[in-house]
Parts: C-alpha cells; sequence; structure tokens
C-alpha cells in the first residue's frame, strides 16, 4: 500500500495505520511497516508526491472483505527482526569430495539438519558435510 506523506519514516519503522473505507463509519487498524520510501525533490512536487510503501504485517478480516480479497492463511507476515530471532547460527564444516579442501561455513538456520543443507546448497554437490555445531 503505498502512502502519500511527507513524513520521514525510516525503512521497517512499524506503523499502526488507522483507515476508514468508503461507505463506513468504522475505522479498521492495519499493523504495518515500512518497506520503502519514495522521496521528490521540492523542484518536481507539484507533478508528483513524496511518500511510503507499507507491507501489511496484521490486518481486520474486515479490511481484507472491503477490498475484495482474500486474507493470508495467518493474517501475520513476522518482521525481519523476528526472523533472525527464530535462527540459529552454525557452523558447519564441509569437504570437497575426494580431496583434502575442507572449508567451515557459517549458516544461519532454525535447526542443524537445515543448516546442513543450506550449506550443501551453498558449496555445490561436490562437497560433503564433515560436521557441524551450534555457534
Amino acid at each position: 500500500m503505498f502512502v502519500q506523506t511527507a513524513a520521514k519514516l525510516t525503512r521497517e519503522s512499524e506503523v499502526l495505520l488507522r483507515i476508514r473505507t468508503a461507505g463506513s463509519e468504522d475505522f479498521l487498524e492495519l499493523q504495518t511497516r515500512v518497506a520503502r520510501r519514495r522521496s521528490i525533490p521540492p523542484q518536481l512536487a507539484s507533478l508528483s508526491s513524496s511518500g511510503i510503501a507499507l507491507e501489511i504485517r496484521k490486518a481486520p478480516d474486515a479490511y481484507y472483505e472491503r477490498v475484495g480479497v482474500d486474507p493470508p492463511i495467518d493474517n501475520v507476515k513476522p518482521s525481519p527482526d523476528e526472523i533472525r530471532r527464530a535462527l540459529q547460527r552454525f557452523r558447519v564444516w564441509v569437504r570437497r569430495n575426494e580431496s583434502c579442501r575442507s572449508r567451515a561455513l557459517s549458516v544461519d538456520a532454525p535447526d542443524d539438519e537445515t543448516a546442513r543443507a543450506l550449506a550443501l546448497e551453498g558449496v555445490g554437490d561436490d562437497w560433503e558435510i564433515l560436521g557441524n555445531e551450534a555457534a
């Protein structure tokens, strides 16, 4: 959702947006975050407006009914900070097949099995896992 505003909000700022749709007296509260800013130089302000692109993180079902789309299944998108907190840092040691060349990789993953898979995905098929541990 794009909102025309002169407010100088930084990217990923949380914004509580209260809107009222046409034909309704009720306000709907949307939990959003700034996904992008669009700044227009003062010389061009008469042609276009500055504003922010908001990512809707949580909205009441009434909002989706009024705009005519199905709500997301869980109606909540985790913030980048929440995603980072859910992941764990792993150190994964890999070795090239039929070689003594090895390296250690740092991988963020929810569990050690996923960390191993991500490490192999990063180096290619001709490498094997030697071991891993939570960092």
